[in-house]
């Protein structure tokens, strides 16, 4: 049952927006494919944008047949959200449930696949690129990013005698077990490495994936205009193995170029921050050794293009059963 009440007083975001009419249908449907590619949301009409005065719908029986049929032949593939019509006083607002959708991406048909797939970020709703269109796929499937083919390599390409030192105080490694980590997969009858069997372990790995390191850098004072040094980390596998949370920093260079994260220490735990959310503070948690091996202090600005590449990230670019990797520049600042 919708308290509309309760929902106004609200602010417009992530799994709400206001409309109110249907006279910018094209608004209304990428609203609508936002939200079934991701969380869900609810969108009510006849409702003002900025304001949340309810305004009510003048015929609610021809609006809800108008909006039934704009859903029906404006977006693809098929979407049948829940259709409210909440009485308020003397008039009625039409509320448009939408649950996330196994059948993502949905896109609104006259932009075409996949010009036409939006997402939310906020309280708008962004045209999408390649890259995040091909992580929505990846949801439905049930995969993430680390667990990809890389149908041009075999398992040659996994250096076998590294992964079995790394994991030889726990377990003896085999060639099946590869496998069953998900370092390897089946693909058309052959083994061959998965993106994060290549990022671990691969014999070349550098040369598949050219971005795949850490930059960490220290800073004096907290305006980042005096860096003491910096040190550019590559060989992390068993860092990443040993300590699961640097997987969490995700490999944003490589599935969605453009984005970056920043990490620093506080007194309360490692503050880590993405530009589309708000900072989050991870408490007890390891910094890389390498991290820490510092020389000597001297002015520098880093690059915006290399250090700072703080681009909108969507939510989900936060699982933590990506492998890590991009082109971060982790910032350890000290006051």
């Amino acid at each position: 049952m919708f308290d509309l009440a309760e929902i106004i007083r609200q602010h417009e975001g992530k799994t709400l927006e206001f409309k109110r009419d249907l006279s910018s249908p094209d608004k209304v449907m990428r609203t609508l494919v936002a939200f079934a590619n991701g969380a869900g949301g609810k969108l009510l009409i006849g409702v003002e944008d900025g304001s949340r005065k309810i305004l009510g719908v003048a015929d609610t029986a021809k609006t809800e047949e108008q909006l039934a049929n704009f859903i029906s032949d404006r977006i693809e593939p098929r979407l049948v959200p829940e259709i409210h019509v909440i009485p308020w006083r003397k008039t009625h607002v039409l509320a448009v449930e939408v649950f996330p959708s196994p059948s993502r991406p949905h896109y609104v048909k006259a932009s075409g696949f996949p010009s036409g797939v939006y997402v939310r970020v906020g309280s708008t709703n962004r045209q999408t690129d390649a890259a995040a269109v091909a992580e929505l796929q990846r949801v439905v499937r049930g995969r993430s990013f680390d667990e990809e083919a890389m149908p041009e390599l075999n398992s040659e390409a996994i250096d076998f005698r590294a992964a079995s030192e790394c994991f030889a105080p726990n377990r003896k490694l085999t060639p099946h077990a590869l496998h069953s980590l998900q370092l390897t997969t089946r693909h058309q009858g052959r083994q061959v490495p998965t993106v994060g069997g290549i990022l671990l372990f691969g014999v070349d790995r550098l040369k598949h994936f050219p971005e795949a390191h850490l930059r960490a850098g220290c800073f004096q004072g907290d305006d980042k205009s005096m860096i003491i040094d910096s040190v550019n980390i590559t060989d992390f596998p068993a860092l990443a193995v040993e300590k699961p949370m640097w997987l969490s920093l995700i490999c944003t260079k490589l599935k969605s170029p453009g984005a970056g994260i920043s990490a620093a220490p506080a007194l309360d735990g490692l503050r880590i921050r993405e530009p589309s959310t708000p900072p989050l503070t991870v408490h007890n948690i390891p910094v890389p050794a390498q991290a820490m091996h510092f020389k000597k202090p001297r002015r520098s600005t880093p690059s915006c293009a290399e250090s700072w590449s703080m681009c909108s990230a969507s939510a989900i670019m936060w699982r933590t059963s990506v492998i890590l990797f991009g082109l971060f520049f982790i910032s350890f600042e000290f006051v």
